[in-house]
């Protein structure tokens, strides 16, 4: 034990341990707040503005600019169900985000 003007100083071991545990508690908690799927909802027209039915194989793509940036992630998933044109899909789901 330490004391300086009357007060308990903890040893510098337990200080830097206690900094450490914090540190890690930190950043699991920022590492979970990270989201593994993201929800996409959209709607697909052929070129006549039409909206698609049934089943089609989507892919989606993401770009680390919004023109002319380096493509970062894609994933095609199979199979999406479009009803007047709309579908839902959980993009990370094929391939981690």
């Amino acid at each position: 034990m330490s004391q300086q003007s009357g007060r308990y100083l903890p040893p510098r071991r337990s200080l830097v341990l206690a900094l450490f545990i914090s540190v890690e508690l930190a950043s699991g908690a920022a590492h979970a707040a990270i989201p593994h799927l993201i929800r996409y909802q959209g709607q697909a027209v052929d070129r006549q503005g039409v909206p698609l039915e049934g089943p089609y194989a989507l892919t989606f793509r993401l770009y680390e600019a919004e023109t002319g940036g380096v493509k970062v992630w894609e994933e095609t998933q199979t199979n999406v169900p479009l009803t007047h044109g709309h579908f839902s899909v959980l993009l990370g789901q094929v391939i981690p985000l």
